[in-house]
């Protein structure tokens, strides 16, 4: 039973996976590296842009569970657990082994008509509220001041 969508989506916020996925899409790349350590797989992410934040993952691929995380970035170190790059390790090792269109009918990134709600998606669930369209009144003309 390897780690999986299902997995992540239990692990991580939406939000986070979101980040990591558009994270990895920046950069075509990217390359997955994997390792034994301990009796568990350790992941870590090579992009060609150079990385100072060194994200590493580590996997129980026997029974499908997120161990440990890692990552030097300030993000992480106020939560402890995940942050985009993170997110990006555990994102590419999904689309490595179960395709993109994993991720794509996960609802990481949910497909809503636009009408649906009164908001502009930025990102998934980052809404920003539509404005209404002015209804100003006219303003006399100062032509004869």
């Amino acid at each position: 039973m390897s780690y999986n969508i299902k997995n992540a989506l239990a692990d991580f916020k939406k939000e986070d996976l979101a980040d990591g996925m558009i994270d990895i899409l920046k950069d075509s790349t990217r390359t997955l590296e994997k390792t034994k350590e301990n009796g568990f797989l350790k992941l870590s992410l090579k992009m060609q842009r150079t990385s100072i934040y060194n994200a590493v993952v580590w996997l129980d691929e026997k029974n499908g569970e997120l161990v440990k995380t890692a990552c030097r970035c300030g993000h992480f170190q106020k939560q402890y657990f995940c942050c985009e790059h993170v997110a990006a390790v555990v994102m590419q090792y999904i689309v490595e082994i179960y395709g993109q269109d994993v991720v794509k009918q996960s609802d990481i990134f949910p497909l809503k008509p636009q009408s649906a709600f009164p908001y502009i998606l930025c990102a998934p669930d980052y809404r920003v509220p539509r404005l209404p369209t002015p209804n100003y009144p006219q303003m006399p003309s100062l032509a004869h001041f």
